[in-house]
């Protein structure tokens, strides 16, 4: 048993270290996303809002933001 925990663990690892490469990648193309359509609209949309803020969610690139 102690030998599988062990190769779960390393993939466990080897998994996040691609999740975080993803990430950083996702984030990078969000940041250079000018959240704007070809027409110059605003390419926000409402996802929803609570007691205190407005989500939204640019429909080009996914970023999330809220107000």
């Amino acid at each position: 048993m102690k030998d599988t925990i062990k190769k779960l663990e390393e993939k466990e690892k080897a998994a996040r270290d691609v999740l975080d490469r993803i990430s950083k990648a996702i984030k990078a193309l969000q940041d250079v996303c000018d959240h704007k359509h070809s027409d110059g609209s605003d390419a926000f949309v409402i996802e929803g809002h609570d007691s205190h803020k407005d989500y939204y969610k640019c429909d080009i690139c996914g970023k999330t933001e809220s107000i």
